[in-house]
Parts: structure tokens; C-alpha cells; sequence
């Protein structure tokens, strides 16, 4: 037998425990693959959209390719202590320390090149679907299959570097040179697990200090306090499985009626070992599950938002402004008629003139009883003035410009109007081109203004808006005299960003789960086992089947659903900070993402859980 055909019957032998790894990484592999054929495909054409999607999966790549690096370190070295004894047994027939190394970098490397080949080839078979998904989300026609040269060369290159500097580096983790440590494995003695009362309260104050600080968080401070919550609940979250849960559970070992029942002393007993030894474990799967959560719950509540997002913006479903006189509105209503397109329309005259006090050197003056007139018909509120009072109608982006509103703005030779509070929710849709604000002024003041520059505004107001998308903006625009803003345009082109967005962000979502579960099987088989010796134990004095089954049943419940629970505790505080930020609300698809994630982990906890006593029961020999 040589060396290399010793390392393969080794990934042979443990390919139970390797199974869930070279699922997770060959699922990896195989997203990174799907994003780097669509970037490299020759008929993705060159345009706004297109070049988003590209660069959406150009972070993505970045994102899978480092996250998936610490995940196969974190897993490598799982599985070589797994194998301490079997090192052990190796070494004592003679094999030196540095054949050792060659042969966990030998296997390492062979694992590495199989889910490589593995995830590439099931890349390519699904490779139109993943055009085909990827055109849709895109608003694209779906991309023809082409052979990936350059795609597959890159993902190779990626991760045969990847798993290469793993392999050096795991050689590291078989630390003791003394046969007689590795054969005792992680059978050596444990201490009593401890835990401190002021690390405990220091946990439950942080994590209690984030999730009030996120509850207060506005519009405003939200941004500010991100970091900040974020890195307290970190530190929190940590401590809590480390110390506080630990903390707990002994201080139920004290309550003797409790413990002293049916098999909680069993339970108890064996689960503060258990927290204790998984309490990093725990630590890093609630942190990427919560990740996970939030990537994907937040472009999912967002795509369900952007249309009320749109309505807010665009009140109505066209507006054109005419700067000067031309015969673009009798054309595009032609053209609307042509269409077969009903709508009802208010017609605004804006009042051109200098002003000062102003942040634009200009100012448009529009006439009270025609703005509340707008303002009924989409369902706005009306303003109400006295005689020398004005209302500055607020545009998103003007509204970073002034920091500090004037008191009063004044026409250059002219009457002073005293401002009143901003129109926040504005009827018309400010014109990012325009070199003036809007105003609106009582109708007796309006009269006495005199201008040689009037321009108009007109609001079309149209049911189903939606179907309009054809009536392009372009063939209207025209620069300095005419700007026409269509609704619908400006819906699909959001539509299809969200798309991008949902499509990018879901793919990652899922990766960062499926590691995180990956992690939970890893730890579970790796005390595989030891659970066996303990079961064994436990049944030679009386413990049934049933009550064996029992036992690991809800030990197996606590690793996979104490993460779980604690990551959508964060995550629901996470998304009410968020709907402030983004004044939508995003809880309820938020938390039907996450219903959706308990179903697909509860059946994955059922499989595993069977899996699981399968391997117990086989291995053990407690009685029927």
C-alpha cells in the first residue's frame, strides 16, 4: 500500500464524520463557481443594471471565499482531534511526527481537490438554471451555456490555495509529540466546569444594554449606535454561553427536587459539560446564523417594501415639468391616448424668481388652492397659510443641504415671506435637475408676484400605473426645457435592483446557514464517541431505552435550537432598529424568514437527531 492510497482509505474510514464537510464546502465552491460563470459570461452586456449585478457578485465571491476559509479551519481542526486516538495508535507502530503531518496534509489536500471537482461539476449541470434565475432577478434575457474556462480556472486556483494554506496550517493542532496524550484523546479527565457570577451579570448586562440601546435607536442615531450594539451584544453573547448559561445550570443542580427527578441528573450533569466544552461552538453558529438572519430577512423585507417606497416617492404616476413653452405635453398625452391609457391630471403653475435666505439662489413660488388641490387628489395633506407666510416643499436630498432652516426667505426687491414647518411628504417629485426649491404661498400673495419665467408642473394620476413602463423617459426629456419622470420606470428599475439584491444576498444567507448547521453536526458526531461510554455507563445502572433516547434527544435538542433561538432574539431586536433607519416596516417578512428558517432546521434536527441514535444505538450496547 503507498503512502497516497493510505491517506484515501483514511477519508474512507471517517467519511461519516467528512460527509457534512464536503457538503458545506462543496456547496462553496460550487456558489462561488455559478457567481464567477456570470461575471465572466461573454454575452452579459455592458449597462447600469448589469454592472451592479456584477459587482453584487463580485462581493459576494469575496464574502463566501474568506467566510469559507475560517469555516474549513474551524472544521479541519474539529476532526483532528477527533482522531487523537487513531494519530496515537499510528505513532506507536512506528510513525515519525513528520509523516504524520504529511499524511493530515496529504488527506487535507485530496478533501479539498474532491469537493472542489465536486462543486464545480454540479455547477456546470445547473448552470442554465442559475442563468435562468439569474436573468430573471436581472429583468435579462436568459444567458446561453458556454464552457467557463476562466471561471473554473479562478474558483481552482481560489480554493486549492485556500485548502493548501488550511493544511499547513492544521498540522499545528496535533500538538502533543507524546504518543500517550494523543491515544487519551479527549478521553483525559475533565475539571469541573466553572463559571464566574461577575462574568455572568457582566453578560446579561451587555447584551440587556444592546437590545435597549437598539429599542431607543431613531432615524438618526441608528447609524451611530450600529458598532457600538453590535459589539457589546458580541461580547454579550459570548459570556452568555461561556458563563452565564453554565452559572445557571449549576445553580439548578442545586435545587435537589428538581435534580433529583426522573433523569434531570443525568441531563444536568452532563450538559454543563456540555455548554462549557461547545460554548465557542455556540458562540460562533448564533453569530453567523445571525448574520445569516439579517442578510437575508432585510433584502426579502425590502423587496416587499419597494413598493410603497415608490408610491411615497412618486405621488404621481407621471410628472412632467416644462421650464419653458414647448409641445411635449400635448405629444406625450397623444401618446398616452395612443396607449389606451385612462388618467385624470392637475395642472401647476410655478412662479420663478430670486430669492435670499435661501439655500438656491432661486426660488419657485406655487400657489396654495392649486397645491391642495394636487394634494386631494393623491391623498395628501393640504397646507393651510396666512397672508405672508410660505411652506418649503422638502426633497430627500435637499434636506441634507439644510441643516438649519431660515426663519424667512425674501424676494430680491421684494416681499418677505416667514417660513412655517417643511412639507416633509411632498405632492410633487423634486426634479434633481431643477436650480430652484419649491414654495408653496398664500393665493392673495401669489398674485401680486410678477416674473418673466413660469414654468408648470403636471401630475398624472393613472390606475394601473404599473403596465405604463413602455412610455419611455427619454423620449420626452429634453435637457433644460421639458423632464418627464415616469413611476413605473423608476418601480422597475427598483424592482430589479431588490432582485439583484434578494438573488446576491439570498445565496449567501444560505451558505452562511448551512456552515453554521455544518458546525453543529461536526460537534455533535465528534462526541460521538464519548456519548457512546457515557450511554453504556448510564445503562448498567438502570437506565432504559427509552429513557436513554430520551436524554440525548433533548441534550441534541439544546446544541442545535439554544443558537438558533438566541440568533433570532437578536435578530428580531436587529430589525426593529432597522425599521427606523429605513422607516418601513420590516418586521413581519422578517419574521416569516426566519419561520422559514425553524422549518428547514427543525426537519434538518429530525434527520441528524435520527441519524444520530442510529450511530449510538449501534455502537452501543445499552439494553432494548
Amino acid at each position: 500500500m503507498t503512502f497516497l492510497q493510505f491517506a484515501l482509505n483514511n477519508i474512507k474510514r471517517n467519511a461519516r464524520s467528512y460527509a457534512a464537510y464536503m457538503l458545506s464546502s462543496s456547496f462553496s465552491v460550487m456558489i462561488f463557481f455559478s457567481f464567477a460563470m456570470f461575471i465572466f459570461h461573454p454575452d452579459v452586456e455592458k449597462g447600469y443594471m448589469v454592472q451592479t449585478a456584477k459587482s453584487g457578485m463580485l462581493v459576494a465571491e469575496y464574502i463566501i471565499f474568506f467566510f469559507s476559509f475560517f469555516f474549513i479551519f474551524y472544521s479541519i481542526s474539529t476532526f483532528l482531534k477527533m482522531r487523537n486516538k487513531e494519530f496515537g495508535v499510528l505513532m506507536i507502530h512506528g510513525m515519525s511526527k513528520r509523516q504524520l503531518n504529511s499524511l493530515i496534509f496529504t488527506e487535507n489536500v485530496l478533501i479539498g481537490l474532491f469537493s472542489i471537482l465536486v462543486g464545480i461539476g454540479v455547477g456546470l449541470i445547473f448552470g442554465k438554471l442559475f442563468f435562468m434565475l439569474s436573468g430573471y432577478a436581472m429583468g435579462l434575457k436568459s444567458l446561453s451555456m458556454y464552457i467557463p474556462w476562466t471561471a473554473m480556472i479562478l474558483t481552482i486556483a481560489a480554493f486549492m490555495i485556500m485548502f493548501v494554506i488550511v493544511s499547513f496550517m492544521t498540522v499545528l493542532f496535533v500538538k502533543s509529540s507524546e504518543v500517550i496524550g494523543l491515544l487519551k484523546g479527549s478521553q483525559k479527565p475533565k475539571p469541573e466546569p466553572k463559571a464566574s457570577l461577575k462574568l455572568s451579570i457582566l453578560s446579561a448586562m451587555t447584551i440587556g444594554a444592546g437590545y435597549y440601546m437598539a429599542a431607543i435607536a431613531t432615524m438618526r442615531t441608528v447609524a451611530i449606535f450600529m458598532l457600538p450594539v453590535a459589539f457589546i451584544v458580541i461580547v454579550g453573547t459570548y459570556f452568555l454561553f461561556s458563563q452565564l448559561s453554565v452559572y445557571l445550570l449549576k445553580m439548578l443542580k442545586k435545587n435537589t427536587s428538581f435534580y433529583y427527578k426522573r433523569t434531570n441528573m443525568i441531563t444536568l450533569s452532563s450538559l454543563v459539560y456540555r455548554m462549557k466544552d461547545n460554548a465557542r461552538m455556540f458562540f460562533g453558529v448564533t453569530i453567523v446564523t445571525t448574520v445569516a438572519f439579517c442578510a437575508v430577512g432585510t433584502v426579502v423585507s425590502f423587496t416587499g417594501t419597494k413598493k410603497i417606497e415608490v408610491l411615497n416617492a412618486f405621488p404621481f404616476a407621471f410628472q412632467l415639468t416644462e421650464y419653458e413653452g414647448s409641445d411635449q405635453k400635448q405629444k406625450f398625452e397623444s401618446d398616452l391616448d395612443k396607449e389606451n391609457v385612462t388618467y385624470n391630471k392637475v395642472e401647476t403653475e410655478t412662479k420663478i424668481l430670486p430669492v435670499t435666505g435661501a439655500s438656491k439662489k432661486q426660488a419657485g413660488f406655487i400657489k396654495e388652492s392649486i397645491y391642495n388641490k394636487a394634494a386631494k387628489a393623491v391623498g395628501y395633506k393640504t397646507v393651510s397659510l396666512k397672508k405672508g407666510e410660505s411652506a418649503w416643499i422638502q426633497s430627500s436630498y435637499e434636506a441634507t443641504l439644510d441643516k438649519k432652516l431660515p426663519k424667512s426667505i425674501s424676494i430680491e426687491n421684494g416681499q418677505t415671506f416667514t417660513l412655517k414647518k417643511p412639507i416633509d411628504k411632498s405632492v410633487y417629485t423634486q426634479n434633481v435637475s431643477a436650480s430652484y426649491s419649491n414654495y408653496v404661498i398664500p393665493d392673495s400673495d401669489y398674485s401680486r408676484l410678477t416674473t418673466n419665467q413660469t414654468n408648470s408642473i403636471t401630475g398624472y394620476i393613472v390606475k394601473d400605473w404599473e403596465q405604463t413602463d413602455s412610455i419611455n423617459e427619454e423620449k420626452y426629456n429634453k435637457k433644460g426645457k421639458v423632464e418627464l419622470i415616469s413611476r413605473a420606470e423608476v418601480f422597475h428599475m427598483v424592482k430589479q435592483m431588490y432582485n439583484i439584491m434578494l438573488f446576491v444576498g439570498l445565496f449567501i444567507g444560505v451558505v452562511f446557514y448551512l456552515s453554521s448547521v455544518s458546525f453543529l453536526y461536526f460537534r455533535l458526531f465528534s462526541d460521538l464517541e464519548g456519548d457512546r461510554k457515557f450511554y453504556d455507563a448510564v445503562s448498567k445502572i438502570g437506565l432504559t431505552d427509552k429513557e436513554i433516547k430520551k436524554v440525548s434527544s433533548f441534550q441534541i435538542g439544546l446544541l442545535f435550537f439554544v443558537p438558533f433561538v438566541v440568533a433570532a432574539i437578536h435578530t428580531s431586536v436587529a430589525y426593529t432598529a432597522l425599521q427606523e433607519f429605513f422607516q418601513a416596516s420590516i418586521l413581519g417578512p422578517s419574521m416569516l424568514v426566519i419561520g422559514c428558517f425553524f422549518g428547514v432546521h427543525t426537519l434538518y434536527f429530525l434527520i441528524i437527531r435520527s441519524r444520530y441514535l442510529a450511530q449510538l444505538r449501534g455502537l452501543s450496547t445499552f439494553p432494548e
